[in-house]
């Protein structure tokens, strides 16, 4: 408390045991640009210098949250906090993964406010809550919530030691969709190895090369390394035996590494390929007066456009999502058209040589005919 009045010249005011109440324009501005935490209760967050200071302060940090907003559940191993926060919700997952605990989330669907508030709302108001996002750590996690963070208060303190002593734990289990249940193995041991690089860099935070998504923490998280995995992937199952005796099959096989793609070297064919978002309307309308493509250059954007330039790397968009990548036709009609075109040569070579038979039986006649009037006239 005291440092409210030291550096913000405010004086808190000490509701209860559990609540102190400060005040200000400063405060409001600290919390709001300075911390970046938000000051709206849908708009909070946990401030990016928490993410970058020590177990110990995170620790303190949440022990903090869940003292306000947490509680434990009598006679069982749960703890849990509420918040209508969505950023808040994934930042808290985060930082109790960070420090070995893991936790799930469950979302509470909007409620009409003249239900929940009827004497502070009309009737006929149509207005909801927002969604509430409930955090739940239990069992062996609860445990561990107890030793590393714990509560403030001493009520709730009391409670969690309590719940702790008198309920045996079970194992952490995980779920997947088959309903299938899985012991998980616990990480017995951690190593630090010194890297011998000296600089590294990561483009998604290139300042603290670490990344949070869905309560996950990646460090020098690059897509790079996703590439080579689903790359060695191709290469350790791969087997020439798999490839089509067709030359058109053996053309595309990963029988080359390249260490570095030029856009500009790659197949022409590839410089042809529009990346738009959306087509526009006149796109559709040329399209059913079957216009020739080259009249349609000043509306389209295509791969060709942007070589040579800062995007010929990047903005490759697409009008359509597909979860399977193998999700067209079985039979496109190109296929049909090469099947179609081979049975034509077919025939045609068929034809041809039906012709040449036909030339050579006429002249091998003329020659037999021609050869017995000389015989006749001699």
């Amino acid at each position: 408390m005291s440092a409210f009045e030291e550096e913000f010249g405010t004086e808190p005011y000490r509701e209860s045991d559990t609540k102190i109440t400060v005040s200000g324009r400063l405060v409001r501005t600290f919390f709001d640009t300075v911390l970046d935490c938000g000051i709206y209760a849908e708009t909070k967050r946990v401030p990016q210098c928490i993410f970058d200071a020590t177990d110990n302060v995170i620790s303190a940090y949440l022990r903090g949250y869940f003292s306000g907003d947490g509680g434990v559940e009598t006679g069982s191993l749960v703890v849990e906090a509420t918040t209508v926060s969505a950023e808040l919700k994934e930042d808290i997952l985060a930082l109790l993964t960070r420090i070995g605990i893991s936790a799930r989330v469950a979302e509470t669907e909007p409620i009409r406010l003249a239900e929940k508030f009827p004497d502070y709302y009309d009737e006929n108001d149509s207005s909801v809550s927002a969604p509430t996002y409930v955090l739940t750590i239990s069992s062996d996690d609860a445990a561990i919530f107890a030793e590393r963070v714990g509560f403030q208060l001493s009520r709730k303190a009391a409670r969690l030691d309590q719940s702790v002593s008198s309920v045996t734990p079970r194992g952490s289990r995980t779920f997947t969709d088959g309903g299938g249940q899985y012991l998980v193995e616990a990480i017995e041991s951690v190593e630090y190895v010194k890297s011998d690089v000296s600089a590294t860099y990561c483009v998604t935070v290139p300042e603290t090369h670490s990344l949070v998504v869905s309560d996950t923490i990646q460090k020098q998280c690059d897509g790079d390394e996703d590439c080579v995995m689903l790359l060695m992937d191709g290469l350790l199952n791969f087997s020439q035996s798999f490839l089509p005796n067709q030359r058109g099959g053996r053309m595309d096989a990963p029988l080359v590494m390249s260490s570095r793609i030029d856009p500009a070297e790659i197949d022409d064919e590839a410089h042809n390929i529009d990346i738009m978002e959306t087509y526009p309307r006149e796109f559709y309308e040329a399209t059913r007066e079957l216009r020739d493509p080259s009249e349609l250059e000043d509306i389209m954007t295509i791969i060709e456009e942007n070589l040579g330039t800062d995007r010929e790397y990047t903005d490759f968009a697409h009008t359509h999502d597909t979860t399977d990548i193998a999700a067209g036709p079985d039979l496109s009609a190109y296929k049909r058209w090469v099947r179609c075109k081979r049975r034509w040569m077919h025939s045609l070579h068929y034809r041809e040589s039906s012709m040449q038979l036909m030339k050579r039986t006429w002249q091998n006649g003329l020659s037999s005919i021609t050869s017995c009037r000389i015989y006749l006239a001699i």
